[in-house]
């Protein structure tokens, strides 16, 4: 998938988080399931409104001279902030994953990266599942690149697994996919952990930025090909795709073995005090932006994929700069 390397605008994150949640909650839910919940909410809605009246409004009603218009407002605001508050409490838990990524990053920042760490287990083989947070990595001091490099670092395990596509490694651009795989792949390169992409996309199939049904599908079919000679497998992917690739893992027969917060401590435990890319980080950015510069003159392209390109390229140009300009660090 297309992804940006460098972004300044968490604003515009959170949008997106909050655009793929209506997408995904519009195209999962089981629509008769909400129909019946809002016909339970009509009908309960008078005896919720006698019930509210009798106990807040009625013992009082001849000192604040209570109207039928207050009563019938006050009433119907009550009941539809009931109802709001149940839905998304339904959509929380139930319902939509990613709300659960969104609540831990508010609001529980310093434990966010045990969130994002599980074991799945199929009689000798272990797969552990490292969700990631792309460009937000850079303003995460309790989960940065240094905690992504330090589970692959402690775990040591067989094969790393990334979220880049297989036949843009085979070409040498490493960096394909969001930034942390690039980072990652070449740490994983100098602790001699073989490394292999199982994304997956097509301009014609997919759109910029979202994921599909297919491309999970076949995310998950190149988990279990590309680590069926492995036992210990640890694959670092998008936060949203961890969620979708634990499900469609469970029914290929994985079952989660739960992690005890010691071992998920002891995995993301490291010295490193600053992020410091390897040597050779603007060869390869310089080899996608071509690869991006010819991709836009593919006739197969759409207007939505050439305008995401074209932000792509402008990103990776810009993420070169910082580099140019000191800001962020290179292997001397």
């Amino acid at each position: 998938m297309i992804y940006a390397i460098s972004y300044n605008n968490h604003s515009m994150l959170h949008l997106k988080l909050l655009q793929r949640a209506i997408s995904q909650i519009i195209a999962t839910i089981d629509m008769s399931i909400i129909t019946k919940l809002f016909m339970g909410f009509y009908f309960s809605k008078k005896l919720i409104s006698n019930c509210v009246y009798d106990i807040l409004i009625l013992p009082y009603s001849k000192y604040l001279e209570v109207t039928m218009i207050f009563d019938s407002l006050f009433l119907s605001i009550f009941f539809y902030i009931v109802l709001f508050l149940v839905l998304m409490i339904i959509l929380f838990f139930i319902i939509f994953d990613d709300s659960q990524l969104i609540f831990w990053y508010l609001f529980n920042k310093k434990n966010l990266k045990f969130k994002m760490l599980r074991r799945l287990v199929k009689e000798n083989k272990e797969i552990y599942i490292l969700g990631s947070l792309h460009h937000m990595h850079y303003s995460l001091p309790d989960y940065s690149f240094q905690h992504l490099k330090a589970v692959l670092t402690n775990l040591k395990p067989d094969i790393l697994l990334i979220e880049s596509r297989q036949e843009e490694l085979d070409n040498h651009n490493y960096a394909d996919g969001p930034i942390e795989m690039f980072y990652l792949h070449m740490a994983a390169k100098t602790l001699n952990i073989p490394v292999k992409g199982v994304d997956w996309f097509s301009y014609e199939d997919s759109k910029p930025g979202n994921t599909s049904k297919k491309r999970d599908q076949m995310i998950t079919t190149n988990i279990i090909d590309k680590s069926k000679d492995h036992k210990k497998v640890l694959l670092i992917i998008g936060a949203t795709h961890m969620l979708v690739e634990t499900k469609l893992l469970k029914q290929k027969g994985y079952k989660i073995d739960s992690l005890d917060l010691e071992n998920k401590q002891s995995l993301f435990s490291n010295s490193d005090k600053d992020i410091i890319f390897p040597r050779d980080t603007i060869k390869y950015i310089n080899k996608r932006i071509e690869i991006e510069k010819d991709n836009l003159q593919s006739q197969t392209m759409s207007d939505i994929w050439q305008n995401a390109t074209q932000r792509v390229i402008l990103d990776l140009e810009s993420f070169i700069k910082k580099i140019e300009d000191k800001q962020l660090k290179i292997e001397k």
